[in-house]
Parts: C-alpha cells; sequence; structure tokens
C-alpha cells in the first residue's frame, strides 16, 4: 500500500503539462481545494471604488468584467503546435482569412482591459443610504385637493353617462319595460336607431341630472350583483332574487344607503319606464325592506356646515372693499347668497340684477328662472324674486359695487351668473363655478379671520343658514315661522298665488331684516353669544312678551274682522266654523251616505271641486289628515246632486279600520 502512494506521488512529481496542482493541494488537514481566482490576481493594491445599484443586480457588473478578461486571456494565450501550419485548417482553429486585410480583425474586436481592475475591485453601498443623501426637498406647491376641494363634472357629462346606462338596461331586455317594448316596435317598423335615443332622452326629461346619476348607479351595481347570481335580465327578477343580492350587499360591506337606494331606483325606473313583467311591490318584500332598513341604521349622522358668524360677514364685507374686481365678483356672490338666503346653484340661475339705493342702505334685486324647490313645470318657468341688503351688517355699500364690476368683467346671463376662475390664466373660463368651487373661495377668503382647524366647518351651504340662524336667535325683533320659511324661499302653498301677484312680498320681510342688522350695528343684538347667554335674556324679557300676548288677546276677542274669511288658508279655521256651527244644530240625522253608514251629517264635509265626501275625527281633522277649509261645506247643506258625490279613499280606509270587528 506504502509502494502504491509513493509511486502516485512520484507521477505527480514528473507529470509535465499546463494543468498543475500544487502541493499539499490532496492533503485532508488542509480542506478543500479551491482553484485560484483570477479576481485576486488582477486587485493588487489598488483603492476600491463605491458602487450603488439595486440589490439584484449586486455582482452583474463584476460578471461582465470577468467576462471580458477571460475572452481576452483565450484569444492572447500561445497556440497549440495542431493549431499553427497546416493542421489549423484540419481541427478548424487557425486563421482562415491569414495573408488578408482582415487577418488582424480578430485583434480589434478583442475586449478592452481599461478598468477591469477598477470593476473587480469596487464595492457596494446601500440604497437606503444613496436616497437620504441624494433625497431633495418637496416643492413649494400646494395642491387643489389638500383644500378638500371636489372637482364636479359638467351638468351635461353626468345626464349623459346617466342615460346611457339606463338605455343599456332598457334594451337588453325591451320586451320587460313599457318603453321598451315601444322603442322595440319602432325599430321593427324601420325607424333610425336615433328615435331610441331620442325616446329614452325624453322619457326621463323632467329628472334632474343629480338625480339620474344617482338612480342609474343603483340600478347599474344591482345589476352586476343579479349577473353574479346567474340573473341575465334584472328587469325579470323575483323576490328571492333581490332578496339575494341585498343580503350579498350586506355581507360585503357596502354603504349604509346603497341598499334604499337600490328599492328606490327600482321604482324610480318602474313609474318612468314602467315595467309590465314584475309586480314591484311584491317583489320588494318586507325581508327586503328589513335589509335596506338594517343596512340604513349604520348611516353615519347628519353633518351640516355651520352658519357663519357676525364678526365673519363683517370681515367678508370689510374685505371685499380691498380685492381687485375679478375676486370682488366672487366675493359679491358669496354676499348675495348670504343675505339673500339664497344656495349657491340657485344663485347661478340668476337672469337679472339691479340695485336701489336710498336713505344710507341699499337693496339689491335679482330674478332667477328656477330653485330647487320648484318642482313643476310650471314653477321653472316663473321667476323667483330674490332681495338682498347691499349696505350689509356693516353699512358700507357692497351691492351696486358687486354689480358695476359684473359689468367691468363682461359677465353676462348666458344659461348662468358666475363662470370658473383660473388662477393659472387669471381670466374666466366657459365653465360654471360649482359649489365646491364656491366653498374653496369661501375658505380662503377666511383663512385670514380664522383658525386653520376651524375653516373647514363652513362651506357654500352656510350662506344660506347664517340669516336663517339669526332670524331664529333675535328676540328683540320676532319672525314668525311663516315669515322665516319665506326668508327661506320654501313656499306654503297658500302663499303660492300671494307671491305670483305681489313681486314685492319680501321688501315687507326685508324690513325686520334691516331692523335685526341696525340692532347689530348698535351692539343691541350679538347673534354670536352662546346659548346660556341668550336664554337668560328671552327669561328676562318674558314677563313683557307675556303682558303684550295678553293685551293683544283682549283687543282680538273684542274685534271681529270682517275680512276673516276672506284670509284664510287651505289650512285655515273657516272649515272648522263650518264643522262647529253643523255640529251645533239642533237636529243632527244620520247620514244615508253609503261609503260612510252611521255617520251623522254634521260630521260629512264635501269639497266644493272635487265633491268628494270627507268625515271629521274627534280632533278637528278629517280622517284622511287634512284639515277642513273654505273649500268644504257640510254634507247637510246639500239637497241636490248627492249621487255625484264619491267617498275619500283615505277616509273610507281609515273608516273600515275604525270600525270595530
Amino acid at each position: 500500500m506504502a509502494d502504491r502512494q509513493s509511486d502516485a506521488s512520484r507521477g505527480f512529481e514528473h507529470f509535465n503539462s499546463w494543468m498543475y496542482i500544487p502541493d499539499g493541494a490532496a492533503d485532508v488537514d488542509d480542506g478543500f481545494y479551491e482553484p485560484e481566482s483570477p479576481v485576486d490576481t488582477l486587485l493588487g493594491d489598488a483603492p476600491a471604488i463605491s458602487v450603488s445599484g439595486p440589490a439584484a443586480l449586486e455582482y452583474k457588473w463584476q460578471h461582465c468584467a470577468l467576462a471580458a478578461q477571460s475572452k481576452r486571456r483565450r484569444l492572447d494565450q500561445p497556440k497549440l503546435p495542431w493549431e499553427q501550419g497546416p493542421f489549423s485548417m484540419i481541427f478548424r482553429s487557425g486563421d482562415k482569412w491569414s495573408g488578408t486585410a482582415v487577418s488582424n480583425l480578430s485583434d480589434m474586436l478583442q475586449p478592452a482591459h481599461f478598468g477591469i481592475s477598477d470593476v473587480l475591485h469596487s464595492q457596494r453601498l446601500d440604497d437606503s443610504l444613496m436616497s437620504e443623501r441624494d433625497a431633495a426637498p418637496p416643492p413649494p406647491v400646494v395642491k387643489l385637493n389638500i383644500k378638500q376641494v371636489r372637482h364636479e363634472k359638467p351638468d351635461e357629462d353626468i345626464r349623459r353617462v346617466a342615460l346611457a346606462k339606463l338605455r343599456d338596461l332598457i334594451l337588453q331586455d325591451p320586451l320587460a319595460s313599457q318603453l321598451g317594448v315601444s322603442i322595440k316596435t319602432m325599430l321593427d317598423s324601420g325607424c333610425h336607431p336615433s328615435v331610441a335615443d331620442q325616446s329614452i332622452h325624453d322619457c326621463f326629461r323632467m329628472k334632474a341630472s343629480s338625480t339620474l346619476q344617482k338612480r342609474s348607479s343603483s340600478l347599474w351595481r344591482l345589476s352586476k350583483l343579479l349577473r353574479s347570481q346567474g340573473v341575465l335580465n334584472p328587469l325579470r327578477l323575483t323576490e328571492l332574487q333581490l332578496y339575494t343580492a341585498l343580503c350579498t350587499l350586506r355581507e360585503s360591506g357596502a354603504g349604509a344607503t346603497s341598499a334604499q337606494h337600490m328599492l328606490e331606483a327600482l321604482f324610480f325606473l318602474d313609474s318612468t319606464a314602467k315595467l309590465v313583467l314584475v309586480e314591484l311591490r311584491l317583489v320588494a318584500s318586507g325581508r327586503c325592506r328589513g335589509v335596506a332598513r338594517d343596512m340604513y341604521l349604520l348611516k353615519n349622522p347628519l353633518e351640516q356646515k355651520h352658519p357663519l358668524t357676525f364678526a365673519s360677514v363683517q370681515f367678508l364685507e370689510d374685505l371685499y372693499h380691498q380685492l381687485p374686481n375679478t375676486m370682488r365678483c366672487i366675493l359679491g356672490q358669496l354676499l348675495f347668497c348670504i343675505h339673500s338666503c339664497c344656495r349657491w346653484k340657485d344663485a347661478q340661475r340668476l337672469c337679472n340684477l339691479w340695485s336701489e339705493e336710498g336713505h344710507g342702505e341699499s337693496l339689491i334685486h335679482g330674478d332667477a328662472i328656477a330653485s330647487k324647490t320648484a318642482l313643476s313645470a310650471e314653477a321653472r318657468t316663473r321667476f323667483l324674486p330674490y332681495i338682498a341688503l347691499g349696505s350689509g351688517v356693516g353699512g358700507r355699500d357692497w351691492g351696486a359695487d358687486w354689480i358695476q364690476c359684473r359689468l367691468v368683467e363682461g359677465l353676462e346671463f348666458e344659461g348662468y351668473a358666475l363662470p370658473s376662475f383660473s388662477e393659472r390664466t387669471c381670466q374666466w373660463t366657459e365653465s360654471p363655478m360649482s359649489a365646491s368651487e364656491a366653498t374653496y373661495w369661501l375658505r380662503e377668503f377666511l383663512g385670514e379671520q380664522l383658525e386653520p382647524s376651524q375653516v373647514h366647518c363652513f362651506g357654500s351651504h352656510s350662506c344660506k343658514s347664517t340669516l336663517l340662524t339669526w332670524a331664529g336667535r333675535c328676540s328683540s325683533v320676532t319672525f314668525s315661522p311663516t315669515e322665516r320659511r319665506l326668508l327661506g324661499h320654501h313656499l306654503e302653498p297658500h302663499m303660492k298665488s300671494i307671491l305670483t301677484y305681489s313681486r314685492e312680498s319680501y321688501t315687507a320681510l326685508y324690513s325686520k331684516v334691516l331692523s335685526m342688522f341696525r340692532l347689530m350695528r348698535n351692539g343691541e343684538f350679538d347673534p354670536d353669544l352662546p346659548a346660556i347667554d341668550r336664554v337668560v335674556q328671552l327669561s328676562d324679557s318674558s314677563d313683557l312678551q307675556h303682558a303684550n300676548q295678553d293685551d293683544s288677546n283682549q283687543l282680538d276677542s273684542g274685534y271681529d274682522s270682517g275680512s276673516e274669511s276672506s284670509v284664510a288658508s287651505d289650512c285655515g279655521q273657516a272649515g272648522e266654523e263650518v264643522f262647529r256651527s253643523g255640529a251645533a244644530s239642533s237636529s243632527n240625522p244620520t247620514s244615508l251616505f253609503p261609503d260612510f253608514p252611521g255617520v251623522p251629517e254634521s260630521q260629512l264635509l264635501v269639497h266644493r271641486v272635487s265633491n268628494l265626501v270627507h268625515t271629521m275625527n274627534e280632533d278637528g281633522f278629517l280622517l284622511c289628515g287634512r284639515r277642513p277649509s273654505v273649500n268644504f261645506k257640510s254634507f247637510g247643506l246639500m239637497l241636490a246632486d248627492r249621487k255625484l258625490c264619491e267617498g275619500c279613499t283615505q277616509c273610507k280606509r281609515a273608516f273600515t279600520s275604525k270600525e270595530p270587528a
């Protein structure tokens, strides 16, 4: 065994070749053998270079350097005997282009050796340190979204997208709705496809764009839920399918009002397009409504914008006279909304403005073609008057100057009162200024007067609620509930004719507003007082108010006005007098009217126009919930034409449920 080891050692000693293993390479005590790396031979004593790069490419540059160095060594090493002379062509390793002009081309294409040592000797740095060192400070730019301004789409874009969704829902199953059947019949008869679009536009013409967006989005979401269940025709849904979809909506953590909006959207579509294959009142069962109510109770409480304080309004009026014309046009419309209790979108519908000055005060008149409360077609085609005190709470006129600034800027009433303003180009745009942009400008103007944490409590809707809040807090100048409703442009049914034929009904109301402003200027009334201070003030003046009320009651009892019946409204006292006169009669026969058997004739009232018979309740109201008025007369006074009378449906339903079983 020893001889074999000695022979092997002698064989390795006498082996003469270019493959050489050093002595002791096979020794077990020295560990595993590793060949010498070419990196160590190229590094030398050169200083290390710091390199930064991604972690995935940490050694890529060193691999490229090693590949270039290996290629250069293969080309520079001496050729073996069979690679030279006549044997080179046999082994196909010689120079095929020997003796030609391109024989040295391989030497020209050899990799360069400059910088290989620097690359192999480099050190990689941490990227996080490099990013922290090279991080540039943020630019001094404040984005518009930081100020919480919502970018509103134009009204025509909102309407176009909503109608496109409704068109797809109706025409994908035209036999499921009356509108779809009509459109299909027209298309089958050879009409142009544009007729279908026009029919859908006309069907939803009287609905607002925001309403269409809300309803179409809910229906589109419901159709997606039904398609996930395999229901391909959402307009033919059953009660089980609707209940399953609403349960899926509740389990997915959707919005609190999403289920309620879906049910409302279904009834909206039924009232306009008329579903013919589905009885919606049976589909929207009690358990479906229960799911919607269960989700609706999770809704966050409504948070309204705070009304502006007296100091804030006074600050805005003083700031108005320090701004250029463009800013005056914007701030002037905000002040107009404050002093006229007007919504921003209603103020955008103004068609005319003019002012009157005198006695140290200024009054602004405005006519608007429609408002949020105008629902009927007749109301949307009638001018609604707006009045505002141009002298404001400070007594310094800003109203007449605002109208003049509008003329200087060339602003006209073409579809809207105030266009949007571009701060980048310092020019007016062609789109109307939205309520969100108005909120941005209001907060911008109030930025110097309020703290940053309080600015976001105010918005464009604060302009409408400011004067109404002051009118409710003022005890020296009393505003009745009817006057406060009129101040907020909410008209009662019996007031519509008065406003139609008396265009200056608001001027009498604003005389009280001016009286309140004068008290605020003198310091006798402060609308910003805490609630406890107002309670104490009201308690101190309560004795005087009770005394004045007792005196007025004595005067009313001793004076009988002959025009009382002419002033009575639909909810007045004339109807109650009719009932009392019938009740006070000595003869109280039982009526033979078939809809209300056994009811005395004194408890039956007939409407003078519709000839509907109503029955009275114990509380002085009719069974249908209405109050008797001058439009009703006693059924016992009718001696003829009793066969033309018909019982009120709601009164009959209440009378039937009231009868003992």
